[in-house]
């Protein structure tokens, strides 16, 4: 089975397409899986886990499909009463933290031993992040999504897990195309991941830029244009048109749903 990945500028509708392609996936009874995914469920299998090592991973990976869930549905969180709050907050702070803790000793775990081609390719993803034009808190969160992102393909190559469908609303080449700052980005960066894996379908949305400013105005999270300059927009965008350009054989333009065609060809693969 292959390797699916969104690539597109934010509020691009990547997230929307993502989700009404999984159930097209769904409703040919087709399991898919994210890089997330294979993190959470098979880390366990490339290193060894503690007990409370292994209920850190069990509760973080039911907290991120919640939060799936609730981004999916646009789920309301209703506020809880005071005195719980008061009753059950230095409880859940501090489990919070020691999962938080022990994820990260995970991560770390595995990271320490990736080769040679997984060292350089977090080093490019790293680098990439910080040349994005993403505020200081939001680069720590996207930091240490990459980890897991990047582990998820590691054990996806390390355990031969081809009989999988890998399905991502972004991905490792979404990361590396949102470099755009200090004219870091580069197309070998691209070239050297896809010749340490191969990501044989990639979905591309795009939107005009009054459009991409219009849906940033309204999302309640997530990147907004207003911290950019419509020459750094368009510097942005003329990235995506030289990727789409030299790897154009892999790439495919969606809105929303894809072919009946396509989708038969991907289940088949």
């Amino acid at each position: 089975m292959p390797i699916i990945e969104f690539v597109g500028m934010p509020c691009s509708g990547k997230s929307t397409s993502y989700y009404k392609i999984k159930e097209q996936f769904r409703y040919k009874n087709q399991k898919v899986l994210s890089y997330m995914d294979l993190f959470y469920i098979y880390s366990s299998k490339i290193t060894k886990l503690s007990i409370l090592e292994k209920f850190s991973l069990y509760i973080s990976y039911y907290q991120y499909q919640k939060n799936i869930s609730n981004k999916k549905y646009n789920t309301k969180k209703f506020p809880e009463k005071k005195l719980a709050i008061k009753y059950f907050n230095y409880f859940k702070i501090s489990t919070r933290k020691l999962i938080h803790k022990n994820i990260n000793n995970i991560k770390q775990r595995i990271i320490k031993n990736f080769n040679k081609d997984e060292k350089k390719l977090y080093s490019i993803l790293k680098k990439s992040i910080e040349c994005s034009p993403l505020d200081f808190k939001e680069q720590l969160i996207l930091k240490s999504r990459i980890q897991e992102e990047l582990i998820g393909i590691s054990i996806y190559k390390k355990l031969k897990l081809k009989n999988l469908l890998i399905f991502n609303d972004e991905g490792l080449l979404q990361r590396i195309l949102s470099g755009f700052k200090k004219n870091n980005f580069q197309v070998k960066n691209i070239s050297y991941l896809l010749r340490y894996q191969a990501i044989e379908y990639i979905f591309y949305t795009k939107a005009l830029i009054k459009t991409l400013k219009k849906r940033s105005k309204i999302r309640k999270k997530g990147f907004r244009y207003d911290v950019l300059t419509n020459n750094d927009i368009i510097k942005w965008q003329r990235i995506y048109k030289l990727f789409n350009k030299k790897f154009n054989k892999d790439i495919y333009k969606v809105k929303n749903n894809i072919s009946a065609t396509l989708l038969k060809k991907i289940i088949k693969k």
